[in-house]
């Protein structure tokens, strides 16, 4: 399975519980960023599942995928600071303050186009900012003290535990991210690969998504 880095954690815990109820079946989660993962499966790479924090970034992977694509989740940009909130940043706007070292996704990236999108429909401004390739890089940066604040997701924050404190701000609303996934038309185990994309919507599958910071469809 190629997936969004945002969702290792979520995953791995659904792939257990999925193990568990397909006794045989391995499951190995390969995540790295949606554009890039998208691309590679676009390209032909064999894989048996995809999963994306964005419909659009679906799109991408074209007739690679087996059509539909089913939504699973939701995930909302949170700002991701150092434990403790030394800059006290409380929400959006104080991203645009004077020395605040900011870092968001390429915009490529379904968390760079959502930020983009949040600072677009907010009446705060837009800070000068520094683009990274995906989530994990943007919450590294945080948590070895490179910048002050990424907007990552609520995913992110919950992983990363007591490295980052994490900042709720109501402006994420505006660019509610839809989390997909599909079966990819080279897969080699089609009816396991199917049977995993189902697995997410059962009360198990949402259960584990639920528990570490997705809303559920």
């Amino acid at each position: 399975m190629l997936a969004d880095a945002t969702f290792k954690q979520a995953l791995g815990r659904v792939a257990k519980q999925f193990q568990a109820a397909h006794p045989g079946t391995k499951v190995t989660v390969t995540v790295g960023s949606s554009a890039a993962l998208a691309a590679r499966v676009a390209q032909g790479e064999a894989a048996d599942v995809l999963v994306t924090a964005d419909a659009a970034t679906m799109t991408a992977a074209g007739a690679a995928i087996v059509a539909p694509p089913l939504p699973f989740a939701r995930t909302q940009l949170v700002i991701a600071v150092a434990p403790g909130n030394p800059r006290k940043i409380g929400g959006l706007a104080d991203l645009t303050r004077a020395g605040v070292r900011v870092v968001i996704c390429a915009a490529t990236e379904p968390c760079g186009s959502a930020a983009t999108a949040v600072f677009a429909s907010a009446n705060v401004g837009v800070p000068k900012v520094t683009r990274v390739p995906d989530v994990a890089a943007a919450l590294k940066k945080v948590t070895s003290g490179a910048a002050d604040a990424a907007l990552v997701y609520r995913t992110d924050t919950r992983a990363a535990g007591d490295d980052v404190s994490t900042v709720e701000f109501s402006e994420s609303s505006s660019a509610v991210s839809e989390c997909q996934a599909a079966t990819v038309a080279k897969s080699a185990n089609p009816v396991t690969a199917a049977a995993f994309v189902d697995f997410l919507h059962t009360p198990a599958g949402q259960d584990q998504l639920s528990s570490v910071g997705l809303r559920l469809p």
